[in-house]
């Protein structure tokens, strides 16, 4: 009978530690999920960074993102914690355009792999796709997950227009657009320094934001009255060619 007790009190301090910690039995590593993380090489990683986006239902097209970058080889190990962060499939009822959140991002040569963190009512979640049924399924975080800091950063900054096409026009013939662009969430940007700033007039406009963008040159522009310099692959070339 006391052989009983004990392993009944046993079960029963198991169970009240589960409830305590809030146990991950059913939650499997990151890696485990997401093929990437287990075919690169960690010692290869030449950069890392965090990059925080909007919640569509909080702020309209125009709000500016800040993305963190670090080349610290501590910030790297750091970061790739992520890879052993606990998961579990479950399906999440959740509007994607409308979830805010950050990713990690992974810089190799040319490549660069993410991480998603995005919100949900009950925590976070990574939506990953399966090759197999060629679909997406999401698989929320564990609650017990300390997502990772970067703390030897360069910023930049990325305006969030949730995957909508903007029209830029010729400065003073407004009345028909000059091209229709797919790729401003892509331009990355920093402030421009006072060398940096143009003694002309702007070129084109851009329309569809909070605000119109102005836009100078490829690389700088003018945005709720603050100029910057984009310091991304992706600029405004194509309108100068």
């Amino acid at each position: 009978m006391k052989k009983y007790k004990k392993i009944i009190s046993s079960l029963s301090l198991i169970a009240l530690s589960c409830l305590a910690n809030s146990c991950d039995i059913a939650y499997v590593p990151l890696s485990n999920v997401l093929s990437w993380t287990k075919e690169i090489d960690i010692n290869k990683i030449e950069k890392v960074a965090k990059k925080y986006r909007s919640s569509g239902g909080d702020l309209p097209p125009g709000s500016i993102n800040t993305h963190y970058y670090s080349t610290d080889k501590n910030d790297i190990l750091n970061v790739c914690k992520m890879f052993d962060a606990k998961v579990k499939r479950q399906f999440i009822s959740h509007c994607y355009g409308c979830s805010g959140g950050f990713s990690y991002s992974y810089f190799i040569g040319e490549e660069e792999y993410h991480i998603s963190v995005s919100v949900y009512n009950d925590g976070y979640f990574i939506s990953i796709y399966n090759e197999e049924d060629e679909q997406y399924h999401d698989y929320v975080y564990s609650k017990l997950t300390s997502f990772p800091s970067i703390e030897n950063t360069q910023k930049t900054y990325n305006i969030e227009n949730y995957g909508m096409e903007n029209n830029i026009f010729k400065v003073g013939e407004e009345t028909y657009a000059y091209k229709r662009i797919d790729y401003l969430s892509d331009i990355e940007f920093i402030e421009a320094t006072n060398n940096e700033k143009p003694t002309s007039e702007a070129i084109y406009t851009l329309e569809g934001l909070s605000s119109d963008l102005l836009i100078y040159s490829s690389k700088i522009f003018e945005y709720e009255t603050t100029f910057y310099k984009i310091v991304s692959k992706v600029d405004f070339s194509e309108l100068f060619e």
